[in-house]
């Protein structure tokens, strides 16, 4: 698609180094394609290259002159914080337009609109940002107070879930959003037997696919709790991905026969990987309101590859399967819980769902999800 319009420049801005990003990257290329002149703008860490450019997109992590010192306490991170910001704003104040993602991008868009009120921020909430767990309580308070007293100040809120928009509206009266969620590229479904043949597991064993981050509060520890008590082989585990507690899990599943981890695989490698499982899990736990409302991306990925989906009992995620009807709630998240929604799983005949994904992979893919983005910058011409 081809629309013209006056070349106006965009930052679409992170407060992180931007590493294997999909949504930001995805977001950029869309923006792009209606004619803005986007950079991604992030915080140049590590081994990171300065500038790249990626699949058309001008990226620019930003070095500062503390970035070198170590962060050995909160007040030194402050100070980096704060450098960082004054770089930022310094180098793209003159810029049309600031595609703000999350708070903290936000907060750094509402001072460079500061220095230039001209600027039009986008605020591209990608979490319910003041409910993520383990945010200290005057966090929350202060990320609070600065969405209730300047959400107005972005000329478009877009965020990733239903539940998410409606909090927002309920706390903020915002009456408009736009709803992008975190959806793939239309993928052709693969179905392969990666898994069977690397692991070898037997034809008659179901596959139940984790792929992510490795992390604390993602439901992983009660996965493996559950299958480690189950007294039968009738349904495997495979474990994908990599982060904090990768370690631990592979520690904790050695001696555990029906459970295995396989590393993290890129992007436009997952199709082949998730085609080969029987079910793809969603796991998140429901300890904070930003789990609860949450809407991941995997799910997306697993209708891609059109195999059914077995999900906690979360409130976007619940909506979303049965919806389309596309698999499976675990009502209680506990090892038996799990176990209960496993053996139901594992006696259905799954082809029964087969139809229900092609319908819903027929709409849920970013080649749709974008529309409703452009639809929103459009407004934003001249």
């Amino acid at each position: 698609m081809s629309i013209k319009t006056q070349n106006k420049k965009v930052v679409s801005l992170v407060a992180n180094g931007f590493q294997n990003d999909n949504r930001v990257q995805r977001m950029a290329e869309a923006i792009q394609e209606i004619s803005f002149d986007v950079t991604i703008v992030g915080w140049q860490k590590g081994q990171l290259k300065e500038r790249e450019v990626i699949n058309t997109i001008p990226v620019h992590r930003i070095r500062t002159k503390s970035q070198k010192w170590k962060r050995s306490n909160k007040i030194i991170g402050l100070i980096q914080f704060i450098d960082f910001c004054i770089c930022t704003i310094r180098q793209y104040k003159n810029f049309d337009i600031w595609h703000c993602n999350d708070f903290e991008a936000f907060w750094i868009g509402l001072w460079a609109k500061l220095f230039n009120p001209k600027i039009t921020l986008v605020y591209d909430s990608h979490e319910y940002q003041k409910e993520r767990l383990g945010t200290p309580f005057y966090v929350r308070w202060v990320i609070y107070w600065v969405e209730k007293m300047f959400i107005s100040k972005a000329k478009i809120f877009i965020t990733v879930s239903p539940g998410i928009g409606s909090e927002y509206q309920r706390l903020y009266g915002i009456k408009d959003f736009y709803l992008v969620r975190n959806t793939p590229h239309l993928m052709k479904a693969t179905k392969a037997n990666i898994f069977r043949e690397k692991f070898h597991i037997r034809p008659d064993q179901k596959i139940f696919l984790y792929q992510g981050m490795l992390a604390p509060g993602r439901g992983i520890e009660n996965m493996i709790e559950a299958f480690q008590a189950r007294t039968d082989d009738d349904a495997v585990l495979i474990i994908m991905g990599q982060g904090k507690i990768e370690n631990w899990v592979k520690d904790q599943i050695k001696n555990t026969p029906t459970i295995f981890h396989h590393p993290y695989v890129s992007y436009l490698e997952i199709p082949n990987y998730t085609g080969s499982a029987d079910v793809g899990l969603n796991t998140a736990v429901n300890n904070c309101l930003n789990h609860y409302f949450c809407l991941p991306n995997k799910l997306f990925e697993y209708i891609q590859s059109e195999i059914p989906i077995l999900t906690n009992n979360l409130y976007d995620c619940k909506n979303l399967i049965e919806k389309y009807d596309i698999g499976s709630v675990i009502k209680a998240y506990t090892p038996n819980g799990i176990n209960e929604a496993i053996d139901v799983m594992i006696k259905n005949d799954l082809t029964i769902y087969q139809q229900n994904l092609k319908n819903a992979k027929a709409t849920l893919h970013w080649e749709e999800e974008k529309k409703k983005l452009q639809e929103a910058y459009l407004k934003l011409k001249p």
